[in-house]
């Protein structure tokens, strides 16, 4: 079994929130019509649409070999903004990783992402369940959520 680890992904909703709320960011598109993010004028981020799209990073993953990828949030995640939307993010990325799992779960592993402050995980961040009995913050659609699902999302705390 092929696993590749290191894997940036970005719901869609997130990055309209960070092109909303990003102060510091900037959205383009390059000649090729790849979607730029620029950080004080110079470029931070290429956004390709395999990084959007399961359904398209599926198709990568096959065309290359690999079974499994571990995807993330990746930089600036859910520390660009106030406490609040912050706490918003991680819960919209979160929930969206969880779907992502529970839809592809022999495809899909992914790091739940958790708001800072004062240098520290916020303890009132939306934590993802990592199986019965935890605490922790539940899904949208708790009714879905199997026992399968469950350990493929990983909270680092």
């Amino acid at each position: 079994m092929k696993i590749d680890f290191h894997n940036h992904f970005y719901p869609s909703e997130y990055l309209k929130k960070l092109e909303k709320w990003g102060r510091r960011y900037e959205f383009t598109y390059d000649a090729t019509g790849l979607k730029i993010v620029k950080e004080k004028g110079a470029r931070y981020l290429g956004i390709t649409p395999q990084m959007e799209d399961g359904e398209k990073r599926i198709a990568d993953m096959d065309r290359l070999g690999l079974d499994v990828q571990v995807l993330t949030l990746s930089t600036p995640n859910v520390y660009f903004s106030t406490r609040k939307r912050n706490l918003y993010l991680a819960k919209l990325s979160n929930d969206y990783y969880a779907e992502l799992c529970q839809k592809y779960p022999k495809r899909f592993i992914a790091f739940a992402s958790s708001p800072r402050t004062s240098g520290r995980c916020d303890p009132r961040a939306p934590a993802v369940r990592q199986g019965p009995g935890d605490e922790g913050y539940r899904p949208r659609n708790e009714h879905r959520w199997k026992a399968s699902s469950r350990e493929r999302i990983l909270a680092l705390l």
